[in-house]
C-alpha cells in the first residue's frame, strides 16, 4: 500500500516518470524487525518495513477498510 500512500502510479514506466519529475520529500514510518526462534535462540535476518506494518487483527481491519 506504499504506492497508494505516496500516490505513485502502479505501472513501472509511469512510476519511473513520476519519481523523476516530482521533487518533494515525504515522511514515512520505517521499522526494522528481527525475530528470535524459541527453539535455539537464533535470530532471523533484519527485515525493513516501510509505511505501515501491521499483523493479525489490525492488518485485517486495515485491509478491509481499504477496499
Amino acid at each position: 500500500m506504499l504506492v497508494k500512500s505516496l500516490d505513485i502510479p502502479a505501472g513501472v514506466v509511469e512510476c519511473c516518470k513520476n519519481i523523476a519529475s516530482v521533487n518533494k520529500s515525504v515522511k514515512l514510518d520505517v521499522i526494522g524487525v528481527r525475530a528470535t526462534r524459541k527453539e535455539d535462540g537464533s535470530t532471523t535476518p533484519m527485515r525493513i518495513m516501510l509505511n505501515a506494518a501491521e499483523m493479525g487483527v489490525a492488518a485485517e481491519i486495515i485491509d478491509r477498510s481499504k477496499r
